[in-house]
């Protein structure tokens, strides 16, 4: 007799690596260094699908994470293209990831595997409030993210948005425009830097 066990249960948000970014100190509101969470989203477990889409649903004035949402939900359902895609948060949740808070949410990250040590990064967005808000909580969310996914390859691409402050974050970053006008952005590993 042969059995087959189709068990794939998945237990939570994992953390991969703890990510430096600047929290407001009030009332002199001067940015200190704060350690905070950097987790891969597993959408087959319902409570971190259950936690990206609440966090989506209250971002007002977010260009990218929805999408992100869209392929956590494919993702879920087996849909064979989205099979290799991987989702990722910035969270400043101090632990217990498996039950992730959508209120600590404060960014997210959609990216393909693009070949070996390769990624394809498809969405990025920071909590949209902090974006445009002159003092926020926390600064330096969409680097984190960045710098932590750069521990995971040695190669990231990407298509950004025509913004020029857009274009200027990734080139501070040290991704390389391909082409002027093309919006499309590389960042190799340094050699050394290993």
């Amino acid at each position: 007799m042969n059995i087959t066990n189709y068990n794939n249960q998945t237990f939570g948000a994992k953390l991969i690596n703890t990510a430096s970014v600047g929290k407001l100190t009030p009332p002199t509101n001067n940015y200190s260094k704060r350690w905070i969470g950097f987790v891969q989203i597993f959408p087959e477990h319902e409570p971190d699908l259950e936690a990206l889409g609440n966090t989506v649903k209250h971002w007002e004035n977010d260009k990218f994470a929805r999408n992100a949402y869209y392929a956590a939900c494919k993702i879920k359902n087996r849909s064979s293209y989205y099979a290799a895609h991987k989702i990722y948060a910035l969270t400043s949740q101090p632990g217990n990831y498996e039950s992730l808070d959508p209120d600590k949410i404060l960014g997210i990250a959609h990216v393909v595997p693009f070949g070996k040590d390769h990624l394809f990064l498809e969405h990025l967005q920071v909590k949209p409030s902090y974006i445009y808000s002159s003092n926020p909580e926390y600064k330096g969310i969409g680097t984190a993210i960045i710098e932590s996914l750069k521990n995971l390859c040695n190669k990231i691409s990407l298509t950004s948005s025509k913004e020029k402050s857009v274009k200027d974050f990734y080139k501070k970053n040290g991704f390389k425009e391909i082409m002027p006008d093309v919006n499309a952005f590389t960042w190799t590993k340094d050699i050394f830097d290993r």
